[in-house]
């Protein structure tokens, strides 16, 4: 549980096992190779747009 709104905290689904296409893409080279660079980046917009509102010191 976190104690503070202030930390970020990513939930990521990758896939549905319950589909048969979608439950073999996290062990695929390319998908992860997208889904990684993805994540990064989400991450880091997060934390500019924290800094741009001075939320962040």
């Amino acid at each position: 549980m976190l104690k503070s709104p202030r930390v970020l905290s990513v939930l990521v689904q990758k896939s549905f096992i319950t589909n048969k296409h979608e439950e073999k893409l996290p062990g695929e080279p390319v998908f992860q190779e997208r889904m990684v660079p993805a994540l990064a980046t989400g991450t880091n917009s997060y934390f500019l747009n924290e800094k741009k509102n001075n939320l962040l010191s």
